[in-house]
């Protein structure tokens, strides 16, 4: 959807919801899902998270860290920097914590499916 249909899409959703009325939206644009208030995501057709941004944001283990190069093994480049999860919460020398949104934590999702 381009920026102008997505604006029409958006108002149509906003008032559907307001009419009490249901819309299921399919994108493969993260930061459009978060406007929902119920999200899916999905890989390969498997349930990465489920739920409100809140709870789904609430509900990824361990800590991410922003740095300005590629740290340990699970990191992505993101935007100007590069993100960096550790499941198990340790921290990150050369590398500072930061708080996930809902693309980071899809993204974790689909990184910890991929290594189990």
């Amino acid at each position: 959807v381009g920026p102008a249909s997505g604006l029409g899409l958006w108002s149509v959703s906003n008032r559907s919801a307001q009419e009490g009325r249901a819309l299921l939206i399919s994108t493969t644009y993260v930061e459009e899902a978060g406007r929902g208030d119920v999200v899916g995501a999905l890989d390969e057709g498997r349930v990465l998270a489920s739920g409100s941004v809140e709870s789904i944001i609430d509900s990824m283990p361990g800590r991410l860290f922003v740095a300005s190069e590629s740290l340990g093994e699970i990191s992505w480049h993101r935007g100007r920097s590069w993100r960096v999860w550790t499941p198990d919460g340790a921290d990150v020398p050369r590398a500072t914590r930061t708080e996930p949104d809902l693309a980071d934590v899809v993204t974790v999702a689909a990184l910890s499916r991929e290594s189990s």
